[in-house]
């Protein structure tokens, strides 16, 4: 697989090595898009989207590196394999303790 030189949105990789891995071509345009909007509405709406107050930049760097992992737990885990769509009854199976 061939895989382009990837771009940086807040300084976040939008598709990590681990997901390239895991992921067909189609599947790895979705995911960089789908992170991609995640990644910049993290740190433009998401402390307080009434405000259109961001999280900083370290925030919104530390977020995406683990929702990347959740995601990628989700998609080895679930039946259905790769998605970009959470539901919360998805979600609390996946629920841990730090």
């Amino acid at each position: 697989m061939i895989i382009r030189q990837e771009e940086t949105v807040c300084g976040v990789k939008p598709v990590s090595k681990h997901a390239q891995k895991q992921l067909n071509l189609r599947q790895v345009e979705d995911y960089r898009s789908h992170r991609k909007q995640l990644i910049q509405w993290m740190a433009q709406l998401g402390k307080d989207p009434e405000k259109a107050e961001g999280y900083a930049s370290e925030t919104v760097k530390q977020r995406a590196y683990r929702l990347d992992r959740f995601y990628r737990r989700v998609w080895n885990e679930q039946e259905e394999g790769y998605t970009t769509r959470m539901s919360i009854c998805g979600i609390s199976r996946f629920r841990t303790t730090r």
